[in-house]
């Protein structure tokens, strides 16, 4: 009888972005994803919130557990939130200890399923699961990478470090052999004037004694004489020869120079090693992209235009005109909450979140607010006695400290300042200090990372740019020569650029921290932008650019990105 020959088929799931194997599931955008596209997906900054987890949990399974060993065939099906541990709901053995341990210990505790237990526990530590896989573990390998670079720049230096270094020792090196050298040739030539010394004085004793034995040669008739002689004569004895090892000592001499052989010898240097930095700047984390990327462009109902903007989180941010200062919800487009006493004037950066995404912002009497998160409003800084008038407001992301741009509104006297003032609303800086006049109607504020003050003047019709202790740094007033511009919204990046909107050419143009032009960043004829850009605002989580319009249309840009390199990197499993 023949055997009977099964053939079957097994479809393997294919991964939805290449055709390597299923292992990982997007949950956010329905995706089936392989170990090395899941590897790029939670670090790429459009996809690193979605939530990817193995593909098992799609279908909500679960690897099978044992319980003791009298249950091996069974498995854990309670979670006690008590005790924090998988229990049994039931046994079989009423009478078993695991039975009374099941029943008994956890009869008062309150029990969840273990799918309910694992989604709970999942939820609570969903953020940091996220934090890890897309920030902490990319910017540990961005940090290995750097080190990498670092070390391999090292050895480059090093090899040139080490042959001028040789070069150097070969010279001393010289020098050293002819000091030594010289002071060898003093020393053999004290050692033979001191022999020559000795041998004469040898050879004079031998020539006395030689002397008087000839003298009684003459006397052979009296041979008795000449034997008492010789028996009683007491001979210069002969000196032994002198040991080289105690006569020919190394004995510098005045002419010799010991200074140069102490620092000869004292000049070799050795220099405690330094822990090596290996902290990775964005520089090593982000870069440009060729050309921005539309994201997203919407309307904002409940405003005329969008005079500023403040970017809250990814998915909120606030937008004014000349009557109202709306949040507003980038997914649905709703507003959340509207502020009703904001300034008339709009085009200006009347308002700015801190870093615990509460609104501060300048009212219809110059007073400067905080909106709280119980949503009720604590005033921060009061109308001055003074001409002066409010103009601008920004938050400091490094210190904290509040920055209020102050003019004077007179036709012939041009002359504004800008305040630093702490949380407890106390001025602690003036710029400029003397009467230096930096700016004139300052609009829009912001800093930049390497803590310099950026403002966007529209009366000087320039970006003034100064440090963060008060001295001007430069003004740009456009990419060439003789060049006008109106500048509005300022903003600055993570790569440290500075960005400004321009309402005479109605572009957004991109310049270094040092005000040297680089591009043309966004144009009229870029999608989202109809009538010209007029604010700004970047959100530094996402990498992600706010435009906003005089027609009320709010659009999104990405023209920064992360360097992926580590593609083939394994991860680990959420």
């Amino acid at each position: 009888m023949e055997p009977i020959r099964i053939n079957s088929k097994t479809n393997v799931k294919k991964c939805s972005l290449c055709p390597k194997e299923t292992e990982y599931y997007c949950h956010s955008c329905i995706k089936d994803l392989c170990r090395h596209c899941k590897a790029i997906y939670v670090i790429d900054l459009d996809s690193k919130h979605h939530e990817v987890t193995i593909y098992r949990e799609k279908s909500k399974c679960f690897l099978k557990q044992d319980g003791y060993l009298m249950h091996r065939n069974r498995i854990y099906n309670k979670y006690c939130e008590s005790c924090e541990v998988p229990v049994f709901y039931s046994c079989p053995r009423p009478f078993s200890s695991l039975s009374y341990f099941s029943t008994r210990e956890h009869n008062n505790h309150k029990l969840f399923g273990m799918w309910t237990a694992y989604q709970t526990k999942r939820q609570q530590n969903k953020k940091l699961m996220q934090n890890i896989s897309s920030e902490k573990l990319y910017y540990k390998h961005v940090q290995m990478e750097t080190l990498k670079a670092d070390v391999q720049r090292d050895i480059e230096k090093c090899h040139e470090e080490i042959s001028r270094c040789q070069s150097e020792v070969m010279l001393k090196g010289i020098k050293l052999k002819d000091l030594i050298d010289r002071c060898h040739v003093e020393t053999l030539n004290h050692t033979a004037k001191k022999y020559d010394r000795w041998i004469l004085r040898q050879e004079s004793a031998l020539f006395r004694s030689i002397a008087k034995i000839r003298m009684y040669e003459h006397f052979p008739s009296t041979p008795v004489k000449f034997l008492r002689f010789v028996k009683k004569a007491h001979l210069p004895r002969l000196q032994e020869t002198p040991h080289l090892s105690t006569q020919c000592l190394l004995i510098l001499t005045q002419k010799f120079n010991t200074q140069i052989l102490i620092q000869l010898l004292s000049e070799i240097q050795i220099i405690e090693g330094k822990k090596r930095n290996i902290k990775a700047g964005n520089d090593h984390l982000f870069s440009l992209m060729p050309s921005p990327v539309s994201k997203k462009s919407y309307q904002v109902a409940a405003v005329n235009s969008c005079g500023h903007i403040s970017c809250v989180t990814p998915n909120k941010v606030w937008v004014c005109d000349d009557y109202s200062l709306v949040l507003t919800d980038t997914t649905s487009g709703d507003t959340l909450f509207s502020v009703k006493d904001v300034a008339n004037y709009s085009w200006s950066g009347s308002h700015t979140v801190n870093h615990e995404c509460e609104l501060i912002y300048r009212d219809k009497n110059q007073n400067i607010k905080k909106l709280c998160k119980d949503t009720k409003t604590r005033t921060l800084i009061e109308k001055p006695r003074t001409p002066w008038e409010k103009r601008c407001v920004y938050i400091s992301p490094s210190t904290g400290d509040l920055l209020v741009g102050m003019y004077i509104y007179e036709p012939d006297l041009n002359e504004a300042i800008l305040n630093r003032y702490n949380d407890a609303g106390r001025q602690i800086q003036s710029i400029p200090h003397n009467d230096t006049a930096f700016f004139s109607n300052p609009h829009y504020i912001t800093e930049n990372r390497n803590g310099d003050i950026v403002v966007s003047d529209f009366w000087l019709h320039a970006v003034v740019v100064t440090s963060s202790g008060g001295i001007h740094r430069f003004s740009y007033t456009g990419p060439s020569a003789g060049s006008e511009m109106l500048p509005h919204g300022v903003c600055t990046d993570s790569l440290s650029h500075i960005l400004v909107c321009d309402d005479n050419t109605k572009t957004v143009q991109m310049l270094d921290k040092d005000g040297h032009f680089l591009s043309v960043l966004l144009s009229k004829e870029s999608p989202g932008i109809f009538d010209g850009p007029f604010s700004m605002s970047y959100d530094d989580k996402k990498q992600l650019l706010w435009v906003g319009t005089g027609n009320k249309t709010l659009s999104i840009y990405r023209y920064i990105n992360r360097h992926l390199t580590f593609t083939d990197a394994e991860s680990p499993c959420p």
